[in-house]
């Protein structure tokens, strides 16, 4: 960071670092009524955006440096990638909402796809496995299956 940078970083927010609003935002993460587990999840996706921009200026920041993280982050980890461009775009529309950017940079990016590898189970899978669980189960998992229908 500069001489010019820390200096007009007392004076104006958009030129202090990304890495300083995320001591802001975490607090306002915390006052939020969420869960734990949840609160922890989305300060794993900030530890990941800060290890990449967190030493940037946050005025300074483009889509494409956000673009950058994410595309990163999807050659390994596609669900990853749109979960943390979800938290990217929270992190800086609280930076505009509490005037430290004019402008959120990872608004305009488009959400990641992400392919579901998951499948509906059919009825006649369904009808196996029931008919199994009646022959060689105890008979509360074949009722049990009934009810989940």
């Amino acid at each position: 960071m500069s001489v010019l940078s820390k200096t007009l970083g007392k004076l104006s927010a958009k030129y202090k670092t990304l890495s300083e609003w995320a001591v802001i935002y975490d607090q306002i993460i915390a006052s939020k009524p969420i869960t734990k587990k949840t609160i922890a999840n989305r300060k794993y996706h900030h530890r990941r955006i800060l290890s990449h921009l967190g030493s940037r200026e946050i005025g300074l920041i483009r889509p494409h440096d956000i673009s950058g993280l994410i595309s990163k982050i999807y050659e390994t980890n596609p669900h990853t990638a749109k979960r943390t461009l979800i938290e990217a775009r929270d992190m800086f529309q609280e930076a505009v909402d509490y005037g430290w950017i004019d402008r959120n940079p990872a608004a305009s990016l488009k959400p990641v796809r992400v392919k579901v590898a998951r499948l509906r189970l059919t009825l006649r899978e369904w009808v196996a496995i029931h008919a199994y669980a009646e022959k060689n189960s105890p008979p509360w998992v074949s009722r049990m299956l009934a009810l989940a229908l």
